[in-house]
């Protein structure tokens, strides 16, 4: 059931695409379904909008474009284009986003396999790793070390107040045994 708040929130999209009724209709009828159709004026103006929003407010701000939510080429390139980096959680969005040459990646997914590691690894000036736990940071650790490289990496957090129960992230409590865990890697 949408509210009130809810129906003025989509408002603008809605009257938006109903101004566009005429040219959407004429594109669906030219090409057989399934297919993508998209604004791109609509699409820069969302990038933008959302970069300058943040950008006002916090300082050094760097947004990051979640490629599982739609990894299709036109929209990635656009996203890079306005210099936002790409979130990616899965071996496959990472050969994604190295395919499109992005320098700023951050790679967020639980369940890193050690191919997946040694491939971010390998490309270590383009990727930032989010370590889920102590399992990923000794193998990401033994990697890092028969590589002869580094790699920047982060460490995902979960605190009570995420709930009794998360399967992403170190406890807060763990967190001082995570740094010292991890002063043994490169």
């Amino acid at each position: 059931m949408l509210t009130a708040a809810t129906f003025e929130d989509f408002l603008p999209i809605v009257v938006q695409a109903h101004k566009k009724r005429m040219a959407i209709l004429k594109i669906a009828g030219k090409y057989h379904t399934p297919f993508y159709l998209f604004d791109t004026d609509e699409l820069e103006k969302s990038i933008t909008d959302f970069a300058v929003t943040f950008e006002k407010f916090i300082p050094n701000f760097k947004a990051y474009y979640a490629v599982k939510s739609n990894s299709h080429p036109l929209v990635l390139k656009t996203v890079l284009k306005h210099g936002l980096g790409l979130d990616i959680s899965s071996g496959r969005e990472l050969k994604i986003a190295l395919k499109h040459g992005t320098r700023n990646i951050l790679f967020s997914g639980p369940g890193k396999t050690n191919e997946k590691l040694r491939l971010a690894v390998k490309n270590n000036l383009s990727v930032t790793i989010n370590i889920d736990n102590f399992s990923e940071l000794k193998r990401l650790g033994e990697i890092t070390k028969k590589e002869r490289k580094t790699i920047n990496a982060g460490v995902r957090l979960f605190t009570k107040h995420h709930g009794l129960w998360n399967k992403f992230g170190i406890p807060l409590s763990d967190l001082k045994d995570f740094w010292i865990a991890a002063k043994k890697y490169p």
